[in-house]
């Protein structure tokens, strides 16, 4: 299944480039020409990746990434703000808004390219490792042990990709769970070994 990218950016010239950039990646575009529309696409596509502009009609790129990120299921999707707005402190300001990369116009394609591919492909490596961090985890506790609240294992995976964004941050809460369920007070601290247990 190819990955699918959200470009939101409300000048059709712009849209075009991105359009002739990604073309021969094999990726999948979805389009949106302002804050709302992207708010609709991500909810209904969940893209693998959102390429954001600033400057937008009716709802600003910052807005849109604040109500994103509010959302903890979509919290791992990566937003690369790409804006012609960029005057000093921008970049803060649109960190602070959720945006995981920010590009200023005019940019190089090749760059830009290349930042798409960095972040498809360390979302899919987080993806695989997350999901054998998942298995671990059920197999190391019987469904009796889970709290009422939260009964099978696509809520743990849902939860947990929330909140632990990086696999790192998985195998360590995933080693201490198992410390915590094992009772032991010594014991060789192997995260990435420890996944498959």
């Amino acid at each position: 299944m190819s990955k699918r990218i959200l470009v939101v950016e409300d000048q059709e010239d712009d849209r075009q480039i991105i359009r002739d950039m990604l073309g021969g990646t094999g990726y999948a575009i979805t389009e949106a020409e302002d804050g709302e529309q992207a708010l609709a696409a991500v909810a209904k596509e969940r893209p693998d990746l959102i390429l954001m502009e600033i400057q937008l009609p009716s709802m600003d790129g910052y807005e849109a990434m604040r109500r994103i990120r509010t959302d903890p299921a979509l919290l791992s999707i990566p937003i690369i703000a790409v804006t012609s707005f960029a005057p000093s402190g921008e970049e803060q300001k649109a960190r602070a808004a959720g945006c995981d990369d920010f590009v200023p116009k005019p940019y190089s394609p090749r760059q830009l390219l290349a930042k798409i591919r960095q972040y498809i492909s360390g979302r899919a490596s987080q993806e695989v490792f997350v999901e054998l961090a998942v298995s671990g985890l059920a197999s190391m506790y019987p469904a009796s042990d889970w709290s009422s609240s939260c009964s099978e294992p696509s809520w743990i995976s849902a939860r947990m990709r929330s909140h632990y964004r990086t696999g790192l941050d998985w195998a360590v809460w995933v080693t201490s769970a198992r410390m915590r369920r094992e009772d032991r007070t010594s014991i060789s601290f192997h995260p990435l070994a420890d996944l498959g247990r």
